[in-house]
């Protein structure tokens, strides 16, 4: 006689057995997503907090390239540099210049690239017809990591960008005519692109030593991050890179016949603007579409300080100390900050 084994199925293990249902796999969708949700902020915010954080040692590399450059030479380098033999064919209303970035390449291990970069500002110069193209810009294809900013996209594939500015003041007032020894007589000279300041610490042509600071070191801002590009004939969302942004190793000069001979501020048209920033603005304003050449050739000096950074900028002071300032911060005092020997009293920021 045979005997047949049976093993009794009780309702709960059969419900087991065919697996989840559609409600119950909706649910576990649903939990996953809530705890993306909220763990996604802290992922992006503590991704952030590492950019800021390399963005800020760049800027103390700079500030110490700055510190070493000082040391060297006794002063600290000027924003913009050019003199006769930067003017192509002699001519002073064809010239070009470098600025401070490339000046401080040797105090930051790059002073090969230093050489090739005025190796082009000498081949351009010796160089008939023409103007100044982009390839000329980008020739060198020289991308500086402490020069970027982390944080900034690089969406517009510049190699050659660069996110930090000098800052060359930003308390006087303006004057709308051009002036080509205005520097020498008034507090600020009219560019190319917008006015020049000339009560920070970066001037053009002329170098500032720790003993002219006479506000202190600590309450000196010397570069600063810039990252709004202008827009120019390129439609919503394209960078210019001459301006406001990616590039600037080279800036120009168009000046009157006898600014070469005096070797003083007798310029009056500087894009310097690729080089230089100022205080004229709130940091962080936003910087509308320009409709034509004609109004961008107004607001490249005063492009404002920027960053990517949530509520506000990193700057590194005189004295190579970096701190991050609120964009909600007095704008008087944001001003003074700016300058080298206004002798404001500022308090905390």
């Amino acid at each position: 006689m045979t005997r047949r084994c049976t093993t009794l199925i009780t309702p709960e293990q059969r419900r087991r057995e065919r697996g989840f249902t559609l409600v119950e796999l909706l649910v576990v969708i649903a939990i996953i997503g809530i705890l993306v949700a909220l763990l996604l902020p802290a992922v992006q915010s503590a991704r952030e907090a590492a950019r800021r954080s390399a963005c800020q040692n760049n800027l103390k590399q700079i500030g110490l390239a700055l510190q070493n450059y000082h040391n060297s030479n006794r002063e600290f380098p000027p924003g913009t540099k050019v003199s006769l033999q930067d003017c192509r064919n002699n001519d002073p209303k064809d010239c070009r210049g470098t600025g401070m970035y490339v000046l401080l390449m040797p105090y930051m291990e790059e002073g090969v690239l230093e050489d090739s970069i005025q190796q082009l500002v000498d081949q351009r110069r010796q160089q008939d017809g023409g103007g100044w193209t982009w390839s000329l810009y980008t020739k060198t294809g020289a991308r500086i990591s402490v020069y970027q900013c982390p944080s900034v996209s690089d969406e517009l594939n510049f190699p050659e960008r660069r996110d930090y500015f000098g800052i060359s003041g930003g308390r006087n007032t303006s004057d709308d005519n051009p002036r080509p020894d205005a520097a020498n007589v008034q507090p600020r000279i009219n560019g190319w692109r917008g006015n020049i300041y000339t009560d920070g610490l970066f001037l053009h042509r002329d170098a500032i030593a720790i003993r002219q600071i006479t506000d202190g070191t600590t309450n000196t801002m010397a570069v600063g991050e810039s990252v709004h590009w202008s827009i120019v004939g390129h439609g919503p969302g394209y960078g210019d890179p001459q301006v406001g942004g990616p590039l600037a190793w080279f800036f120009g000069v168009d000046g009157p016949i006898d600014w070469r001979e005096e070797e003083r501020y007798s310029m009056y048209l500087i894009s310097a603007g690729r080089v230089l920033r100022t205080t004229h603005e709130p940091m962080n304003t936003s910087l509308r579409p320009w409709s034509s050449n004609a109004e961008a050739l107004k607001k490249d000096m005063d492009a404002p300080l920027s960053s990517e950074h949530p509520g506000g900028i990193q700057v590194v002071f005189a004295d190579g100390h970096v701190d991050f300032l609120n964009e909600a911060i007095d704008f008087l005092i944001y001003e003074s900050l700016a300058t080298r020997a206004g002798d404001e009293v500022i308090g905390s920021f």
